[in-house]
């Protein structure tokens, strides 16, 4: 294939500095041009998001501008209902022509790909970026082996997924939203962009404040 895009999903509920931090691991450990981060409308297995696709997109805007190895689409947010990986793989070939496919997921992920739609079809279409956090046990390649048993043979070969090391943040999303729930400042959590944007909408502030 002549072109690849590398797909970092999510909800981004809000986009904070750890995501920021591994996307960056991901293009240097790769070496790769473009790293495109891609909210999710629906998330299948979680919750619905607390803030709206509009919201969580121009957060994501924010976070990235003056970086141009990063891109924001919207892909999954102009579709309704869950937002499965094997839809949005298509769609990302109906709109950009044969393209290679990876696809950014945590180790932890990996538990519960064998669950994920056409799982089957999906490993035969995307390459995946599995991120190697330090100190978390079971290991990437013991949770890998683990996967590897469900799915099947076809996983196991290295053309079908690469394992990048990445930095251990003591971030999350819930974390943002808890403190803004109780009006504890956010400043060193997401870029100072977000933090604005988050105080100028009043998202994630308990209802009524």
């Amino acid at each position: 294939m002549a072109e690849e895009i590398v797909i970092f999903g999510g909800t981004f509920d809000p986009v904070h500095h750890g995501h920021l931090i591994v996307a960056r691991a991901v293009l240097e450990e790769l070496n790769l041009p473009t790293l495109t981060f891609l909210p999710t409308n629906v998330p299948p297995h979680k919750k619905p998001p607390a803030a709206g696709g509009e919201h969580r997109l121009e957060m994501l805007r924010l976070a990235t501008a003056g970086e141009p190895r990063f891109a924001v689409s919207d892909l999954e947010l102009r579709r309704e209902g869950p937002s499965y990986t094997i839809d949005t793989v298509r769609r990302l070939r109906d709109e950009l022509g044969d393209v290679g496919v990876r696809w950014v997921i945590g180790s932890d992920m990996l538990a519960e790909l064998h669950k994920w739609r056409d799982i089957d079809r999906l490993l035969e279409e995307v390459r995946f970026v599995i991120l190697e956090r330090a100190g978390v046990s079971p290991t990437s390649r013991e949770m890998l082996d683990a996967a590897a048993s469900r799915l099947g043979s076809h996983f196991r070969g290295a053309p079908r997924r690469s394992i990048v090391p990445v930095p251990q943040i003591e971030i999350s999303s819930s974390q943002v939203r808890r403190r803004i729930a109780i009006a504890e400042p956010i400043d060193w959590l997401v870029p100072e962009s977000v933090a604005r944007y988050i105080r100028s909408h009043r998202l994630y502030a308990p209802s009524g404040s």
